[in-house]
């Protein structure tokens, strides 16, 4: 995207408002090239901001060379990265056209102009570098142009801009003229030079600052995989994270159940048989999205009514991108629940562990958005962070049902045990008992059957005793 300037707005004060440095041509004589060039000098020196800078010279050398127009345009490469261009208009030409301070955006409708260069010779890169500078300088301009004068400005032997004077009828440059824009070129180049600086600088501040939140973002992500959260606490809390982070308008984790036992041993770029579930969604507030927010009962679906899921399965590896409006039947059937009529533009990231898909993080936008490598590659961290999440608190919940299942089995174990303790107890105290009274009959026995046996012992003895008479012998029988 190129950047336009357009003319230097209007200040409250005196104080405020930029000097007018209207040096005529030719006016000093003597040394008309070293008084621009020190007055180009003096604005850079003096301007705060680069874009007031660049309009400021703009308005210079368009009244200084009395041309109808100037364009100043930074030469965009690897390092710079976009064009900035600034433009000034004679009064005459904005009183004609009734445009205020900011220009038409009307399309540039042209005739092609005699374009000279002040510098000679020119290389292929010159007229390529002001052919490119004069379009893009001009591209929201409708201006008639009829001749042009310009010149390749270089730094370090590299271009960085491109000054155009513009005519808006036929018109013969004078070698004073050429000459004049060739001894101002050096200074022109600085001003380009800290316009492009300057931009490099925003740029890099701009890419450190979102490095910087990424950063934050796995961290806190991180931080949550460690919590003691229910997961799908922890999923919610991550999507409105990275949905945030990402400026997206509606974020969605959606995990799958797979129905198909068989499914591990098939085909990667075979759809099983599955349910997706939303289990985390985040929403921006805007404008008429409320409206059409899907209901609760509609957060489950059948993975083969919705053809844009199973691309991640086709697809295996790449996340699925619909960047436009064009691209809404090239995603054919779409689960009601994605909204895809309100919200088309969609990335769909899937969530994998060992080559199993867990399910989807799915990012949409109300305009079209195009995806760029440092936000794919932080998408890609957190889907790991969320797929090792899942598979943490499966292992967990598996893990804590095998314990809960031997802590059962053990306190049956235990319970039985003290049963069968408290049977054995009762065992022994019986047949203690019974031993007791083992001895006692044992005992009374022992009494009762004492006296009598003695006296048949006795009688028996007397019986053996030889030389008894016949009466004692009957009295002991």
């Amino acid at each position: 995207m190129n950047n336009y300037l357009s003319l230097p707005p209007k200040y409250s004060n005196d104080l405020e408002r930029p000097q007018s440095y209207a040096v005529k041509l030719m006016q000093h004589q003597e040394e008309p090239a070293q008084h621009l060039a020190q007055t180009i000098n003096h604005i850079i020196a003096n301007s705060s901001v680069t874009s007031l800078m660049l309009q400021e010279i703009a308005k210079l050398l368009g009244v200084t060379f009395d041309v109808d127009c100037c364009c100043l345009v930074t030469v965009t490469n690897e390092v710079s990265g976009n064009a900035t261009a600034a433009n000034w208009c004679s009064d005459e030409y904005l009183r004609r056209t009734h445009l205020s301070e900011t220009f038409s955006t009307e399309q540039l409708m042209m005739d092609l102009p005699v374009v000279q260069c002040a510098a000679e010779p020119l290389t292929m890169e010159d007229i390529s570098t002001i052919q490119n500078s004069l379009v893009v300088g001009c591209e929201y301009l409708p201006l008639p142009i009829k001749a042009v004068l310009a010149i390749p400005t270089r730094l370090r032997g590299k271009n960085n801009g491109v000054i155009c004077l513009i005519k808006f009828q036929t018109y013969d440059w004078q070698e004073s003229e050429k000459q004049l824009l060739k001894d101002i070129e050096s200074s022109c180049a600085i001003a380009f030079s800290q316009v492009i600086q300057a931009q490099l600088i925003a740029t890099q501040h701009q890419y450190l600052q979102k490095n910087k939140h990424h950063q934050g973002l796995i961290k806190q992500l991180t931080l949550l995989s460690r919590t003691n959260l229910e997961l799908n606490q922890m999923l919610q809390l991550a999507i409105a994270s990275t949905a945030e982070s990402l400026q997206a308008d509606r974020g969605l984790l959606i995990l799958l159940q797979y129905t198909d036992p068989l499914f591990k041993i098939k085909s990667k770029n075979q759809i099983p048989k599955a349910k997706g579930t939303v289990v985390g969604e985040w929403n921006r507030e805007i404008p008429n999205f409320q409206t059409i927010k899907p209901e609760t009962s509609t957060q489950t679906f059948s993975l083969e009514d919705c053809s844009l899921c199973q691309r991640v399965f086709t697809e295996f590896g790449s996340p699925v991108i619909i960047s436009d409006y064009i691209d809404i039947e090239a995603a054919g059937t779409v689960a009601p629940l994605l909204r895809i009529e309100a919200l088309p533009t969609v990335l769909l990231m899937s969530l994998e562990n060992q080559g199993k898909v867990l399910g989807f993080l799915v990012l949409q936008q109300a305009l079209p958005r195009n995806w760029q490598p440092a936000e794919l590659n932080l998408l890609e961290m957190v889907c790991a962070q969320v797929s090792n999440a899942i598979i943490q608190s499966q292992t967990l919940r598996q893990v804590q049902t095998v314990v809960d299942e031997r802590t059962a089995k053990l306190k049956s174990s235990l319970e039985l045990q003290a049963k069968l303790h408290e049977k054995t107890r009762q065992y022994v105290g019986q047949l203690r008992e019974i031993n007791e009274l083992k001895d006692e009959f044992l005992s009374n026995m022992s009494d009762r059957l004492r006296y009598p046996l003695t006296n048949m012992l006795m009688s028996i003895r007397n019986l053996r005793l030889p030389g008894i008479a016949p009466e004692r012998q009957a009295r002991y029988m």
